[in-house]
């Protein structure tokens, strides 16, 4: 098989974080009377280092899975890589070079955002993950569109809402948004967990499951085509609904779910 590599310019969008430069890859097959079938990668870096910890971090991205990683480190880094393919060399570099990536943060708290343009028909398949590196205390809030989302040991509230894939979250936490309109949800609340301000889990096809500590409080609704909730619950109870306090009450908990429904503990 013939191979030709071509290396793009940088492109205009580039940030302080960092570029790697764009390349296409042309692969010719066995039929040189075929259209050529190419791929076009990069990847993007981009830091905030006076983002303090325990802060709020807004996260929008619309191209592909995100994946928010919280470590005993300082500041904001986040890494977006890309791969393009298809047969039309020109729209493949043009979207390539469209995509880009910001961070900020300060004492009042950060975010990332990134800029995926439009997919033309022309281009078969667009791969655009993003990876956010945060300090383990953070109050997260990730929007995202063509892909899941992953919330990974941040201790703090996570709201986390994608229209394609699931919502996946762990860490000692303090409340959660989260919604899915294609895929499972699962929030997993170590030890410590503590629901401090209204909480919801949303999945319009798929499963909600929610692991919280026993000694929680709060005021729950869930719903699904199955509900098992370990806690105890004085309320009413069904097969399918499950509504009434935890504990001594407090903030709203409401687990909905088209399929099954499980509250159970870490």
């Amino acid at each position: 098989m013939l191979s030709l590599l071509l290396l793009a310019a940088p492109a205009s969008f580039a940030q302080e974080g960092g570029l790697e430069d764009g390349s296409l890859d042309f692969d010719i097959g066995d039929d040189i009377g075929g259209p050529e079938a190419m791929t076009y990668t990069g990847g993007l870096t981009e830091k905030a280092p006076g983002y303090v910890a325990g802060k709020p971090v807004t996260i929008n991205h619309s191209g592909g899975n995100v994946s928010v990683r919280c470590q005993d480190a300082e500041g904001i880094s986040a890494q977006l890589k890309y791969s393009l393919e298809g047969h039309d060399g020109p729209a493949l570099e043009n979207m390539g070079r469209g995509i880009g990536l910001r961070a900020w943060g300060d004492s009042n708290g950060g975010g990332i955002q990134s800029t995926v343009p439009w997919k033309p028909a022309s281009i078969a398949d667009a791969e655009v993950p993003l990876i956010v590196t945060l300090p383990r205390q953070a109050d997260v809030n990730v929007t995202n569109r063509g892909g899941w989302i992953e919330v990974l040991n941040c201790d703090g509230k996570v709201t986390a809402n994608t229209d394609q894939g699931g919502v996946f979250a762990s860490g000692v936490i303090t409340g959660f948004n989260a919604s899915s309109s294609t895929g499972d949800i699962t929030i997993k609340g170590k030890d410590g967990s503590e629901i401090k301000s209204n909480s919801s889990a949303v999945a319009s096809t798929g499963d909600v499951k929610v692991n919280l500590p026993l000694t929680i409080s709060g005021q729950l609704s869930a719903t699904g085509a199955r509900v098992n909730v370990y806690h105890t619950v004085d309320g009413n109870v069904s097969e399918s609904s499950v509504a009434g306090a935890i504990g001594s009450g407090g903030p709203a908990i409401r687990l909905q779910a088209k399929g099954d429904v499980e509250m159970s503990t870490p």
